[in-house]
């Protein structure tokens, strides 16, 4: 790569220092072509490929937690700065070989791969493993609870992880930060467009579960009769009752049924929404979990999405797992609730109702226009399943 920056001379640079063409393209060079193929299986540390390490030797299972060491974020993102970070597949592969000099790391993928979904941490046969570089990004820090990485291969979706997802250098396990940081899940489902779950957990966060102000009422087309310009009088149509024949109404005195005085609402607003909504939530309803793994936040929700954040220090996965004064069932999680240091509160939560929003290929497609775009180099996340619409 020297020898082609060396040879254009003061050539106009990119992002990260690459030359560009008269018409302001990044140009690849050869060095670059040759570390990055064209692949038709991915590049993981469950699969093997020329420049990785045998895999029985990486996907060995998730630490238990008095095996797992507590892991310098900060300073594992030293070296990494993301000045004006790109989101495209190659630029991100040219700046991992040549500009983010931090230390190299292991990262739990949250994807799809040709093996299927990367939903569960304790699957080691999916290869969901990946060397990745954590980044220096001012607008995602450790005091914001997030965690952006760049990958090896330059893989753009799902770019955001957790810290019990992470593989210091030496290969141990990381261990969730005791201040501030809520649980990372190690089985769920991941939530894309297609299941309309992002787009009501979106509407839920953003409509308050109270009554509103009512709009104001449309003004009627014709409030008062129509009258004669020259005269004043009301101008009588055919079928219309005269002023006269119109008469009062009969008044009727109102009697009291026993039911005491009635709660008067007030007018002016209208009735709270059910669902879809951001509110309390009940202990009673069966509680609907969703993880945005972004802002490493967890959310309660009903079936009806009525939704409020719900701080969650511990997830025991573990079958029939103890929680509190009662044992979860097979196929269930138990989710511990933080109130304060020293209260929490214990819930049974269904594997089906643990969600994770997506935070990679898919979630432009909230605000744009399905396109489709030829991927210029193969995706990982979607290799031999279908085709990528962004």
């Amino acid at each position: 790569g020297s020898d082609q920056v060396d040879s254009v001379g003061n050539a106009s640079t990119g992002a990260w220092g690459r030359p560009l063409s008269q018409s302001g393209a990044f140009q690849l060079n050869e060095g670059f072509e040759r570390s990055f193929p064209l692949r038709s299986t991915r590049t993981s540390f469950g699969h093997l490929s020329e420049d990785e390490p045998d895999p029985s030797e990486l996907e060995s299972g998730l630490p238990d937690d008095d095996e797992r060491v507590e892991c310098d974020l900060n300073e594992l993102k030293l070296g990494n700065q993301t000045g004006m970070w790109s989101k495209e597949r190659d630029d991100i592969k040219w700046a991992y070989d040549n500009t983010l000099k931090g230390q190299e790391v292991q990262i739990w993928w949250p994807g799809r791969t040709e093996h299927g979904e990367c939903n569960d941490l304790h699957v080691e046969d999916r290869g969901c493993w990946y060397r990745a570089k954590l980044l220096n990004d001012p607008h995602c820090t450790d005091g914001q609870r997030c965690i952006h990485f760049a990958a090896h291969d330059g893989e753009p979706t799902n770019t955001f992880t957790c810290p019990t997802w992470i593989r210091d250098p030496d290969g141990s396990g990381c261990k969730l930060p005791v201040f501030n940081w809520q649980a990372c899940p190690m089985r769920f489902k991941m939530m894309r467009v297609d299941t309309g779950i992002p787009q009501e957990f979106k509407q839920a966060l953003t409509t308050p579960c109270t009554a509103v102000a009512k709009p104001p009422p449309e003004e009627p087309e014709h409030q008062f009769p129509e009258r004669d310009p020259n005269t004043g009088e009301p101008i009588e149509k055919p079928g219309a009752a005269a002023d006269e024949a119109s008469g009062e109404a009969q008044k009727v005195k109102p009697q009291d049924d026993g039911a005491g005085k009635q709660e008067e609402k007030d007018a002016s607003l209208a009735e709270p929404p059910v669902g879809h909504c951001s509110g309390p939530t009940n202990d009673a309803d069966e509680a609907r979990m969703i993880f945005d793994v972004k802002k490493n936040a967890w959310y309660r929700c009903s079936n009806m999405m009525r939704c409020e954040p719900w701080d969650i220090r511990k997830i025991d996965d573990s079958e029939n797992a103890q929680c509190g004064t009662k044992k979860c069932g097979p196929e269930q999680q138990c989710f511990v609730h933080r109130i304060s240091a020293l209260q929490s509160t214990y819930q049974c939560v269904k594997d089906d109702e643990v969600m994770m929003l997506a935070d990679g290929d898919d979630v432009a497609k909230l605000c744009m226009p399905l396109i489709w775009v030829p991927p210029a180099l193969p995706s990982r996340a979607l290799r031999g399943l279908h085709v990528n619409f962004l």
